[in-house]
């Protein structure tokens, strides 16, 4: 399924949407239902800067007690610093390592940052710019239009988490698999930036270029607490996720009329970068001690990331793709005939990765050990 977010394009820098329910040689032929056709603005009318901020606030989370834990530098702008990546020289394949000191030091190489820091949580804060401008350079008419947006958002949802087993019958209540709560604290950051210019060469030839960024992401904690079924225990477990997704488009074109207009050729050529990258998604798990009241770390004899693990996704794409139409119409009869021939090519490359690392119990592993 091809799916779209229209809110990646600002509202204001649409020109025009236009659907399509009839299939046509201009339009890419692997679409079912109807094809939406989005024309984002580059020729202003007029030169002009626009300045726009919004402030909102969220009941039940703005000005209320919100867990982050620490990442990097650049989290504000949806990119991680590298804070998260794997470290240096981590191997690839850990089961090529047979050496204990090595498997110490390897888990010790990792960052640190096991724990969420209390904070407040701020108003949700968005804020862009746009410019616009139109200039003539001897017979060339130029035009320009340049926004860039950001916004950062705050926002906590208590989630109930339960799955049963079959019905006690005989006791006439539900056996839990598990019975969770699920506080869930998200920190989401958008930057876009768009930037499409145009070329007039004459009333029958323009050349457009457009460009269009987006980095989306979000900083989540996730503290649980409930029932684990199978083991009978009381827990508490930790999550720490990041997830950045980047998307670049960039097209080249131009439409060029000929025989008074009765002749149309348009063509472009796109590049297109779409980059999703989760690094370092933690968890912990933790149960509680009847004996002494405390929360002890769970880690488990065998590696299981679900109990104790680190798990790495990366998956980029890459698009190049051109496009040539033809439309011929004959000054013929009342209603002329037209005839339209189009071409459609797309090269796509796409690599997945994914590293699931889990810990398991050391001969000197003490979970009342405070270090």
């Amino acid at each position: 399924v091809k799916a779209f977010s229209f809110d990646v394009i600002p509202s204001s820098l649409i020109d025009n949407i236009q659907i399509f329910k009839t299939s046509a040689p201009e339009y890419p032929a692997d679409f079912t239902g109807g094809f939406v056709k989005i024309t984002t603005k580059n020729m202003p009318e007029n030169n002009f800067v626009s300045i726009d901020y919004a402030t909102s606030y969220r009941n039940g989370t703005t000005f209320k007690d919100f867990y982050r834990y620490e990442g990097g530098k650049t989290d504000w702008l949806g990119f991680d610093d590298g804070t998260r990546a794997l470290p240096n020289g981590f191997p690839t394949d850990l089961e090529d390592v047979t050496n204990p000191e090595t498997y110490n030091r390897l888990s010790k190489a990792f960052n640190k940052n096991w724990t969420a820091n209390l904070m407040t949580a701020r108003p949700d804060q968005r804020i862009g710019i746009t410019i616009g401008r139109k200039m003539k350079i001897k017979k060339l008419l130029l035009g320009s239009t340049t926004s860039l947006g950001y916004s950062n958002s705050m926002d906590f949802n208590a989630l109930e988490n339960k799955s049963y087993n079959s019905y006690d019958i005989i006791a006439d209540k539900p056996e839990y698999k598990f019975n969770y709560i699920d506080n869930q604290y998200t920190n989401s950051i958008k930057l876009n930036a768009l930037s499409n210019w145009s070329f007039v060469i004459n009333r029958n030839n323009v050349i457009e270029f457009r460009n269009l960024f987006n980095q989306n992401s979000f900083t989540r904690t996730v503290l649980r607490n409930g029932l684990d079924g199978y083991s009978g225990n009381q827990i508490r477990s930790y999550e720490y996720r990041f997830m950045s997704r980047t998307t670049y488009s960039g097209q080249i074109g131009g439409k060029h009329e000929m025989n008074s207009g009765l002749l149309k050729l348009d063509w472009n050529v796109g590049y297109s970068l779409a980059n999703k990258q989760e690094p370092d998604r933690k968890i912990l798990l933790s149960a509680l001690d009847e004996t002494s009241g405390n929360y002890l770390l769970n880690i488990p004899s065998n590696a299981n990331p679900k109990q104790a693990g680190r798990l790495y996704l990366e998956n980029k794409e890459h698009i190049i793709s051109n496009g040539v139409n033809l439309e011929n119409r004959f000054n013929l009869f009342q209603i002329p005939p037209t005839i339209k021939f189009g071409y459609y090519g797309e090269y796509r490359t796409r690599n997945f990765d994914a590293r699931n690392i889990g810990f398991v119990k050391g001969s000197n592993y003490n979970p009342t050990n405070d270090e």
